[in-house]
């Protein structure tokens, strides 16, 4: 910088001061001297320290000096600044604005106050400042100097672009929310809503502004006084509750309230839900679960008649054809113990069925005991049961590792026993059955199977599979009841699994099924 430069920046300070008064009469003029000297160094450090941003303009409209503070925020030398105009540092907007509204209205007034500008550093970025400008008049009226004194409110103006910002992405998310959004006083008067809301009411949005709780239920009134009071901050209240529509009908809600406060005051924001969909299938469940305990009643008291009135005569019919085959075999010819034998043989299978049916049935009562189940033993335990009670049916079981499960042990043993039975019996007539149980994965989930090399099915029966009676072959061809599938399905579907079976017509059938993972394993 110049030393006329330097000069010139030193007597604008200079001027910025006031001059202390001295009694001329009892100070020397080195004292008086020293002392402006002290008071001028004084101004000049308050200058140049002072934490605003601060710059003079001569008549010219050109800086004469700018503060450290000014040089530091804008990234200058001072020597890059004294002499340009101040628009030379403001974007085109910001100067246009300059030119046209403030720098006229100094001139004419000596005074502008809080004008905001959009400067450019030197390095490019923008600088949001608040600027307010003195200015001193010659003896002909125009501006001698000027002081202005410039806040850098950029962090400021960031940080309220950011809270409008915020405020309107939360206006947008209220106004498109599905939910009917209510912002409540304490004393129940609606001060703010959405479209949803106004939607779910049949109001417009000024109708619902002149309302208040009590105009939509008695009931909304009384509950809404009750917790108001007890609500904190950050800690949500749920109820269920009826509303009523502006035509008079009542609307279902779920409503989630929670305490805002605002400068002390207590506000109530308010989100309901209509959940009158979900109310009427609950009145529907509650209906059918009033039926089936009706149909439950009447299965237990059918269970009943089964238990106590049929095996009564299916065991007098089995007991006197076991008499006339005992005490009277020598008077009957073949064709007659033929006949009593077969009688025997459908007695007992009508016995075996009840038996089955009221297992079947009884499975929809009884409670399940959860446990972890270590399937690979599950399975062996099985194996060896079938063996010793099938002595005549040869069958070779081979047994892959299978993660263990979740579930009623004694019911999944069911599942096997009627599994693994089903496979024996459908592979009888070959001439080494092969059983094999295991665990395997599809891209999704994990499931057991047990796989036989019988006689198979045609897949497009598959779905009577799983039925009550449901039958793919004869009686003749394959004894049973016809209702071990169906226990299956009942098991795993209780279970919250799936069963299914894959076969092909003297190939073989596979069944797969689904149950819960341990809690000791990921499966």
């Amino acid at each position: 910088m110049s030393a006329e430069d330097t000069t010139q920046e030193h007597s604008i300070d200079s001027g910025l001061e006031r001059r202390p008064t001295l009694d001329r009469g009892r100070s020397t003029p080195a004292q008086i001297e020293d002392a402006l000297r002290r008071s001028e160094e004084r101004y000049r450090s308050l200058y140049h320290r002072t934490p605003v941003m601060m710059h003079s303009i001569d008549h010219d409209g050109l800086l004469v000096s700018v503060n450290d503070y000014w040089l530091k925020v804008m990234g200058y030398e001072r020597e890059e600044v004294l002499g340009r105009p101040i628009t030379d540092f403001m974007t085109e907007a910001s100067r246009q604005y300059a030119e046209t509204v403030s720098i006229p209205l100094l001139r004419r007034t000596g005074d502008a106050t809080d004008i905001e500008y959009q400067w450019v550093r030197k390095n490019g970025e923008i600088v949001d400042v608040l600027l307010s400008a003195k200015a001193e008049f010659d003896s002909q009226g125009n501006i001698d100097y000027s002081l202005a004194f410039i806040l850098d409110v950029t962090e400021k103006k960031r940080a309220e672009e950011a809270l409008r910002r915020s405020e309107a992405r939360f206006r947008t998310l209220v106004e498109n929310a599905t939910d009917g959004f209510f912002l409540v006083g304490s004393e129940g008067e609606v001060l703010d809503v959405n479209d949803s809301a106004c939607q779910m009411l049949g109001y417009d949005r000024g109708e619902l502004l002149n309302l208040s709780v009590p105009d939509f239920s008695s009931e909304s009134r009384i509950r809404f006084e009750k917790i108001r009071d007890q609500l904190e901050p950050g800690v949500p209240f749920a109820l269920d509750t009826s509303l009523h529509r502006k035509d008079g009908s009542a609307l279902s809600v779920e409503i989630r309230i929670g305490l805002y406060l605002d400068e002390g005051r207590r506000l109530f924001v308010c989100l309901a839900r209509d959940i009158s969909e979900r109310k009427r299938v609950e009145e529907e469940l509650r209906k059918a679960r009033d039926e089936l305990e009706l149909r439950v009643g009447d299965l237990e008291s059918f269970s009943y008649s089964i238990s106590h009135d049929l095996r009564a005569p299916l065991r007098a019919i089995d007991g006197f054809s076991r008499i006339l085959e005992e005490d009277h075999a020598a008077r009957l010819d073949d064709e007659c113990l033929r006949l009593l034998g077969i009688i025997r043989s459908n007695a007992r299978g009508m016995g075996e069925l009840i038996d089955d049916l009221l297992s079947f049935y009884r499975l929809a009562r009884r409670e399940m005991l959860l446990t972890d189940i270590d399937m690979d033993q599950l399975a062996r335990s099985v194996v060896q049961d079938l063996r010793s009670i099938t002595p005549n049916r040869d069958f070779e079981a081979e047994l892959q590792p299978a993660p263990p499960a979740r579930g009623d042990r004694a019911m999944i043993r069911q599942v096997l026993i009627n599994l693994f039975s089903n496979a024996i019996k459908f592979s009888q007539s070959r001439k080494q059955s092969v059983i094999e149980f295991g665990f395997d994965k599809d891209e999704n989930n994990g499931f057991y199977f047990v796989k036989d090399n019988g006689v198979g099915f045609e897949m497009k029966y598959a779905h009577k599979l799983f039925g009550v009676f449901q039958r793919l072959h004869s009686q003749a061809e394959f004894e049973g009841t016809g209702v071990g599938l169906a226990t299956v399905e009942k098991i795993v579907h209780r279970h919250g699994g799936q069963v299914w079976a894959a076969a092909k017509p003297d190939r073989g059938a596979t069944f797969y099924f689904t149950l819960p993972k341990s809690e000791s394993t990921d499966g």
